[in-house]
């Protein structure tokens, strides 16, 4: 589906012309916007607890969301994209990747916004990216290896390289 206008991203029957609401299109196929917001989070609830167990992101408290996202912006700054390879772009690509899923900004949707960021990073050199190359289970386990070590703060991007070799 084309999203070529406001009123398409809403199911055609809820929205509403008059105030510009409606409920959007969503993974559930959910017209019902009560109904929605359970589902949702309950969603929310059960990722929660899953990241809660196998993951340690960073703690807004404590700056290390600034501090990643200014690595970030350091690698992405420093890095000439438009001379590296392939083999260069994956470890690159893989880096910028690694401290920003270990920022994880956002409470919900780190995940979609970090592959959006990348491609945005990926225009700045001669690749494009595919992550349908590779499954979601390969995809998110190699992110939770890219995390850093215990007691450490730098990620480790190596299970991400040939993930990028993929996608790239």
């Amino acid at each position: 589906m084309v999203f070529d206008t406001w009123e398409s991203y809403f199911y055609a029957e809820t929205y509403d012309p008059s105030t510009g609401q409606g409920t959007l299109r969503n993974l559930f196929d959910e017209r019902d916007p009560v109904l929605l917001r359970e589902l949702e989070y309950s969603e929310t609830i059960q990722r929660q607890r899953e990241s809660k167990i196998f993951s340690s992101f960073s703690d807004v408290r404590t700056g290390e969301i600034d501090r990643y996202l200014a690595d970030v912006h350091r690698l992405v700054e420093g890095t000439s994209w438009m001379r590296l390879d392939r083999g260069g772009f994956a470890r690159a690509g893989a880096e910028v990747f690694a401290y920003l899923n270990q920022a994880h900004p956002f409470r919900a949707s780190s995940g979609r916004t970090s592959k959006v960021f990348m491609e945005h990073v990926a225009e700045q050199s001669c690749f494009t990216l595919d992550f349908g190359q590779v499954s979601p289970e390969v995809w998110n386990q190699a992110s939770m290896l890219s995390g850093p070590d215990l007691r450490r703060y730098e990620p480790v991007s190596d299970s991400l390289v040939s993930v990028f070799v993929a996608i790239a």
